[in-house]
């Protein structure tokens, strides 16, 4: 039988409350945070959960607990799941959570717990987040604590270790925990180690909200309030909009004002003049004094606002005259303006939303067809320059006709690129050797009259032909015709909000880098993260096809192209000055 297990924590709230208010009990859409829990982990024939508080409770708390479930729920004493656990069978299994690390999608939750209950040992999932980097930045050291480098590492590559800090759910053989005494993941995951018993760490790719934070919290409220609203049909009050739902015996003053999306449950008293702003979920028996305003908050069951009360993007608990997460003087959006505001966020670069349908979905059928068609044809027509080149490479030097390089496509995906190789076999281990010789700045390499080429190899570079075996990674979908230039791990570490915004499309054998950049010496870093962002910003199939263009009648690229010939200067405004999020 599976036995889910939830370690309570301690709720945010405007005061410090003693002994502390449970997580668990928290309003939450139509329901509580428990019940959420519960439905994202528990199937109808599983055992009745476990309520393991790791905090100082009183006499009311099991009631309390009791009262905000929708199911039954079993309640272990602080620090007593260990000898309860001597009680289960040994076909009983444990999934255990803990309210501090919840995944922000737990759709396949329960899929993932009874998939992997067919291993014999202990699993614990590990949120590597949704992000397809799935990466986590190290900053190193030295001795004096001084920092030394910052490194960023790629889960399956370079971050071969769990971090504890990402556990969010373990299923383990019941009487494994029996007489071990444990208050979070971390504990129970080396106790269970230190037993001897079997354990694996497997990666999921969600994100994790901290439930005993305000901020996290409340956006996980707004995300189950407009689920909740738009299952329902919402009902209109005072001067608000749609929106709202009512739970039963609820009384509501007619000069209330609710703009959506707010919940309101059950028995709920509304007085004169209140506002209430969503997204905003009023818990059972709450009473909300006259003239009070409440914007973006979650107020427990049974709370009480007074008259005249602020409450901004918080969460209450008890009695409470102004309450507020934001620092003083911060401005809070009304509803109207928020929806002003919002925009997508395409690689970190704001695109317009009405934008979205065209670039997430028509925009990369067309070009991936506009890359096999023309790709393809290309690669027939240059067959015979191929077996040319092929042959004056092998005449020219040992080794192979290719040089395969690991670049990172969209995502950050590694693949192999291709080249017509041009030095000598061995030429690229050396390159760290010369890093001081290198006449550009930022991450790039290169250095004129370079002693590691070949006699043809100079010849191939400046007509670009070296590039062409780069039509097969086309082909394959490793690449585009025209995207940013290719580039590896290591030069994509020098600017991370960069790296995200350029690795949101394929990169490209041709772009607005190799046809507009002005080839100055020590500047050129600066204005590859230019005009690849300015791609990323105005890419389209239009823009697409005249690069393209560009880049055969100028022998591909060969001088500078005036950017103005790609896109108009009225579409280029504050692109030199743009800001990318960092986080």
């Amino acid at each position: 039988m599976l036995i889910p297990v939830f370690l309570d924590r301690p709720a945010p709230s405007d005061s410090a409350a003693s002994p502390p208010v449970s997580s668990l009990t928290l309003p939450l859409g139509r329901g509580t945070l428990l019940d959420l829990l519960c439905s994202g982990v528990r199937r109808a024939d599983d055992a009745a959960p476990i309520i393991v508080p790791t905090f100082e409770t009183n006499g009311t708390y099991e009631r309390t607990i009791q009262e905000a479930a929708s199911v039954e729920v079993r309640v272990a004493r602080p620090g007593g799941f260990g000898e309860q656990a001597l009680d289960f069978e040994d076909s009983d299994w444990l999934v255990i959570v803990d309210v501090a690390r919840w995944p922000a999608s737990t759709a396949d939750l329960r899929h993932l717990i009874h998939r992997h209950q067919a291993y014999r040992g202990a699993t614990h999932l590990v949120a590597v987040g949704r992000d397809p980097e799935r990466t986590r930045e190290q900053v190193d050291l030295d001795g004096e604590g001084n920092v030394e480098r910052v490194r960023r590492l790629y889960v399956g590559r370079s971050w071969p270790a769990a971090v504890s800090g990402g556990l969010f759910l373990s299923l383990v053989p019941a009487r494994a925990v029996a007489d071990v005494h444990f208050s979070s993941l971390t504990e129970l995951r080396l106790a269970v180690l230190d037993r001897g018993l079997m354990c694996r760490d497997l990666p999921a790719s969600v994100d994790l909200l901290d439930l005993t934070g305000t901020q996290d919290l409340l956006a996980l409220n707004g995300q189950v309030i407009e689920d909740a609203v738009g299952h329902r049909r919402p009902r209109k009050t005072g001067h608000g909009k749609e929106g709202i739902i009512f739970g039963t015996d609820c009384v509501v003053h007619r000069t209330a004002r609710l703009e959506g999306p707010v919940v309101v449950q059950d028995r709920v008293r509304i007085e004169e003049n209140v506002v209430i702003v969503g997204p905003a979920v009023i818990g059972r028996d709450c009473r909300i004094g006259p003239r009070a305003m409440i914007v973006q908050s979650m107020l427990r069951a049974g709370s009480e606002v007074e008259t005249g009360a602020t409450i901004v993007q918080a969460v209450v608990s008890g009695a409470c005259s102004t309450a507020s997460s934001l620092a003083e003087g911060a401005h809070v959006p009304s509803a109207d303006e928020s929806r002003e505001r919002m925009q997508h966020c395409d690689g970190f670069l704001a695109t317009p939303a009405r934008r979205e349908w065209w670039r997430q979905g028509v925009y990369p059928a067309i070009k991936r067809t506009i890359d096999v068609v023309l790709g393809s044809a290309a690669l027939v027509l240059l067959a015979p320059l191929f077996a040319l080149v092929a042959i004056l490479i092998k005449r020219d030097s040992p080794g192979p006709v290719f040089f395969v390089h690991r670049r990172e496509t969209k995502g950050g995906g590694e693949f192999p690129c291709l080249k017509f190789r041009t030095m000598a076999v061995g030429a690229h281990a050396k390159q760290r050797e010369m890093y001081a010789r290198s006449e550009i700045d930022g991450p790039q390499f290169k250095i004129g009259d370079d002693p590691r080429l070949t006699r043809i190899g100079p010849w191939l570079r400046r007509t670009n032909i070296d590039e062409l075996p780069q039509l097969l990674n086309v082909v394959a979908g490793h690449m585009s015709l025209v995207g940013p230039r290719p580039s590896p791990f290591r030069e994509n570490q020098i600017c991370v909000p960069w790296r995200r915004g350029r690795l949101s499309v394929p990169p490209g054998i041709t772009g607005l880098w190799q046809l507009c950049r002005d080839h100055n010496a020590g500047g050129d870093f600066n204005q590859w993260i230019l005009f690849d962002l300015m791609y990323v910003r105005r890419r389209s199939i239009w823009l697409d096809l005249k690069i393209l263009c560009i880049t055969l009648t100028s022998r591909g690229g060969r001088g500078r192209i005036p950017t103005a010939w790609l896109i108009p200067l009225s579409e280029r405004v504050g692109l030199n000055t743009v800001t990318v999020d960092s986080q």
